[in-house]
């Protein structure tokens, strides 16, 4: 039987809740670690340098791909003209080089983006961005990070790294991972297939497909660069006619707490073979 994610809401119970191992510095050990350093992304390809060399690295969405869903065919992206549910490469792409030069750009007073944000001409996608982080009071450390799994051999980029209730002692570190496509029915397949093997009695939808990549890139941090972060958070943006976003903490999801460590096992195995 194939198992449906069951549904979420937006509410912020870690407001409400005092944690005794709350990793608050994670955003700084991430920027400072030694790997970090090593790895950065020339806008088409990841770039890892070992002694010295350059060397070029996949990344990690198109294996997860082929190992986790490679016969997935996407939904058609559904628009209406009083609001936009669907979403494109492009649209995409303009949201997160907005969100960076809004936190990163504008923050360190040096600009790299080769096309420009105005305030005035933000995306609805962006807008709803910022309101996530003032909602769940989040402040944003940087933007756009590239990771290495050194056992994988792959690289991958977190959108987000923060600090909730900064300067707290409350503090807790957090990943964003922001999702500008295929938010109406991500919970749903039409044809019910599962996942591959072995996880097969999960469904193969967009929320799942989410959960694996931010999976595997909250292992890496743990198990690799030795690095936990408190939440990771994978928010849809302009999720709805009543919603601007909705929100999934991956600690608090079915694949995360039954199939974390043997999801990042497999795809660890399927690379090094």
């Amino acid at each position: 039987m194939i198992k449906k994610e069951k549904k979420t809401t937006n509410q912020d119970i870690t407001k409400y809740i005092v944690f005794s191992n709350s990793e608050p510095d994670a955003c700084n050990k991430l920027v400072e670690h030694e790997k970090s350093k090593k790895v950065f992304f020339d806008e088409t390809h990841f770039i890892v340098i070992e002694s010295s060399v350059k060397i070029q690295k996949i990344g990690l969405t198109r294996l997860i791909k082929q190992l986790f869903f490679s016969g997935y065919t996407a939904p058609k992206s559904w628009k209406t003209e009083e609001f936009d549910f669907g979403s494109s490469l492009e649209i995409g792409v303009r949201v997160h080089r907005q969100l960076h030069h809004i936190f990163t750009c504008e923050k360190l007073q040096q600009c790299d983006c080769k096309t420009k944000t105005h305030a005035s001409r933000l995306n609805k996608k962006t807008l709803a961005a910022k309101k996530f982080l003032q909602d769940y009071e989040i402040v944003c450390e940087q933007t756009e990070i590239p990771i290495v799994s050194t056992a994988a051999d792959c690289c991958t980029s977190l959108d987000m790294i923060g600090t909730k209730f900064k300067n707290t002692k409350n503090a807790r570190s957090v990943i964003i991972s922001w999702k500008t496509g295929y938010c109406i029915d991500y919970d749903k397949n039409p044809s019910e297939e599962g996942l591959s093997h072995p996880f097969e009695k999960y469904q193969s939808t967009p929320q799942h497909h989410n959960q694996i990549q931010a999976i595997l890139e909250y292992k890496i941090l743990r198990e690799e660069y030795n690095i936990k972060f408190d939440d990771y958070y994978i928010v849809y943006l302009r999720h709805s006619k009543n919603e601007e976003y909705h929100v999934e903490r991956l600690q608090d999801q079915e694949l995360y707490i039954k199939e974390n460590s043997s999801i990042y096992k497999y795809f660890v195995q399927y690379r090094q073979k």
